[in-house]
């Protein structure tokens, strides 16, 4: 099987480093994907032998995958509906504090979100953060696709938080780095809008 390239969307430089659960987060309260659906979708695991990372991405090609950019380094408007995709933790403890003990489960999980607001960043880009209720992005989410009319419109951006359901989940939105995609890639049409 050849390598997989990796595409690094630079959203790592206005992520905040200080707490190590803004690295990683999963899906709460979603449900199962269809066995049909997401099916680009990969799980992206890092082990130096003393610890474990791990994140999402997209395969938008057979040699590349499309996820953010700490992941590598250990144009929906106002009101759209946009889902997102993760493999990890779906519960929390009694206190919606986040659980880092519990398994993963064996199903892709599937959540759809309300695009709630957008905003700019020099450092990060456009951005745009997308909330439900009793619902959350959580531990190794990182990376995966936002999907809006079954294109890939973002990446799931990190944001450090300790407790579920208090936040919007922060995207990267893909859109403007379409010209470097297809340079860096040599794709005509990346499987993203």
């Amino acid at each position: 099987m050849a390598l997989l390239k990796v595409l690094l969307l630079l959203l790592g430089l206005g992520v905040s480093m200080n707490s190590h659960v803004s690295l990683y987060k999963r899906i709460i309260g979603g449900q199962n994907c269809n066995d049909m659906e997401r099916l680009y979708h990969v799980r992206l695991e890092f082990d130096n032998g003393t610890h474990m990372s791990l994140c999402g991405g997209s395969l938008i090609h057979r040699q590349w995958i499309l996820t953010a950019a700490h992941c590598w380094k250990s144009e929906p408007g106002c009101g759209a509906t946009v889902q997102l995709a993760g493999e990890g933790l779906t519960t929390t403890s009694p206190n919606n504090s986040l659980s880092f003990g519990a398994s993963l489960p064996p199903h892709l999980q599937c959540v759809d979100m309300k695009v709630t607001g957008f905003f700019f960043t020099i450092t990060s880009g456009h951005e745009f953060f997308a909330e439900a209720q009793n619902t959350d992005a959580y531990f190794g989410d990182s990376g995966g696709g936002v999907v809006f009319n079954k294109k890939i419109v973002g990446v799931i951006s990190s944001r450090g938080k300790n407790v579920a359901f208090r936040n919007p989940v922060f995207n990267m939105d893909v859109c403007d780095y379409l010209e470097w995609i297809r340079n860096t890639t040599g794709l005509n049409k990346p499987k993203i809008s």
